[in-house]
């Protein structure tokens, strides 16, 4: 806002004055015009009014001012104007640079922004190359080598010519030169204003919209005439029509006027397509030539030839386009055990499990089949052992038994038993008789015959017997 810049204003006057400067550049219009209302549009032209105005009374008066839109310290007016590039403040060619632009959209903005800068009170100041819409990134991309007409193309030319015709006509007008800035009609993409002095005036209009306008002047205006640009003029109905995209300049003055030789000041016109609707629309063009070219009547389908459903007959997409399936190779056998779900194209990688060969596979099973892969459940095993002595001619013969634990024992063939039986004899020693209930002495008889052995035995038992037989004799007597 003006407060603001209050300090900005104050700074550069200080350097203006009667034993100083006539003027300096404008930085404060600069700062407030050419990106924010031309390159990037997020201003509209009333804005671009207020700060024209502004110029005209906060600098000392008599003051000469520079105003500008592009110099040596920005990127080229064109590239940062150029929707087609996000490489417009970039420096060197390793970041990326901006190229030549490739639509009109450029060009128009140049074309309004040079028009004002032309028509606007001061000393206007316009950075070698602009004025055909050299592009180029920051500095030091925005010193390319100055280009004549054999190298540029239409639009740069057209471009060109146009800001020479409107630098001319300033040249010519005293009104442009020396007249001051009044405000005729704003609206956001249309602006008309005045330049006069007590004896010349012109009128400049400034249409960056989509649409042509239409607006109705005051009668004091009657004795204009246009003198560029292909807007239209009624001056018994004072009706002003500015065309799309366009600049036109009305003046009183008779300077624009054939003169005795015959000679005229009105710019060349630069024919071409002015209907922003057709193909080769020409921003630049002033006078329509009846070139324009319009596409054919929309055909919707799809336009994509590797599409499944292309339409060679469509001028225009509708989206409707079909795709086959991207292939995802994989192994589409369900039955596979490296089965893949999300595989769309078999690639011969599946594997599967070896068939089943039933048995035992049971290591310790007694049947155990080596080569079996699946269990049947017919496995069997061994009895558990059981030890103990499994001779039927041993004395302890166990019949439960299953392994034999060496502890068999045997009878002795050559020794008979009192009462007939053989016994077990080891080492000479008569086992001794099962034990009398209440028979102590019986077994301490055993006990001690069976130390003695068989045949020591045998001669005890004999003593014993005549013993007895003496007590009874004397007890009988």
């Amino acid at each position: 806002d003006l407060a603001a810049n209050a300090n900005e204003y104050g700074t550069i006057n200080r350097y203006i004055g009667e034993h100083q400067l006539d003027g300096q550049a404008d930085f404060v219009l600069y700062h407030a015009t050419s990106d924010r209302v031309f390159t990037g549009g997020e201003e509209n032209y009333m804005h671009l009014d207020y700060w024209t105005a502004r110029s005209q009374d906060q600098y000392v008066d008599g003051a000469v001012m520079v105003p500008f839109v592009g110099s040596h310290d920005v990127s080229r007016f064109a590239s940062r104007a150029d929707p087609g590039t996000a490489d417009e403040w970039n420096q060197w060619a390793e970041q990326g640079l901006p190229g030549q632009p490739g639509t009109d959209e450029p060009y128009a903005a140049s074309l309004q922004a040079h028009a004002w800068l032309l028509t606007i009170p001061g000393a206007p100041m316009i950075y070698m190359g602009d004025e055909y819409g050299e592009y180029g990134g920051a500095d030091p991309d925005n010193r390319h080598m100055w280009r004549n007409a054999t190298e540029r193309n239409d639009r740069e030319q057209h471009l060109h010519e146009n800001i020479s015709a409107i630098g001319q006509i300033r040249a010519e007008s005293e009104a442009l030169r020396r007249g001051g800035y009044a405000s005729v009609h704003g609206a956001p993409d249309l602006l008309i204003y005045q330049r006069a002095t007590e004896d010349a005036s012109s009128l400049v209009g400034l249409n960056r919209g989509a649409t042509a306008s239409t607006v109705t002047l005051d009668a004091v205006y009657a004795d204009h005439a246009v003198v560029f640009g292909s807007a239209t003029f009624d001056a018994t109905s004072l009706t002003l029509e500015v065309p799309a995209g366009s600049v036109v300049i009305l003046s009183n003055e008779s300077v624009f006027a054939s003169n005795a030789t015959g000679n005229e000041t009105q710019p060349v016109d630069v024919p071409g397509c002015t209907d922003a609707g057709a193909d080769n629309h020409d921003p630049a063009a002033t006078v329509d030539d009846e070139s324009c070219t319009y596409p054919p009547v929309d055909v919707p389908g799809c336009t994509d030839s590797s599409a499944d459903n292309h339409d060679p007959a469509a001028t225009l997409d509708d989206g409707s386009c079909t795709y086959p399936p991207v292939d995802v190779p994989g192994c589409t056998d369900a039955n596979a055990t490296n089965f893949d779900g999300s595989a769309t194209s078999d690639d011969g990688s599946c594997t599967y499990p070896p068939v089943d060969v039933p048995g035992c596979t049971d290591a310790n099973a007694t049947n155990f089949d080596g080569s079996a892969t699946s269990d049947d459940e017919s496995c069997t095993y061994p009895p558990v052992d059981v030890p103990g002595c499994t001779d039927a001619n041993a004395t302890n013969f166990d019949a439960n038994a299953t392994v034999d634990d060496t502890s068999c024992t045997f009878p002795d063939p050559g020794v008979t038993t009192p009462d007939g039986n053989q016994t077990v004899g080891e080492d000479d020693v008569t086992p001794s008789d099962p034990a009398e209930p209440n028979g102590q002495d019986d077994n301490a008889m055993a006990d001690l015959l069976g130390s003695l052995g068989t045949v020591g035995g045998a001669l005890l038992l004999g003593l014993v017997l005549m013993g007895l037989s003496w007590a009874i004799r004397r007890t009988a007597s």
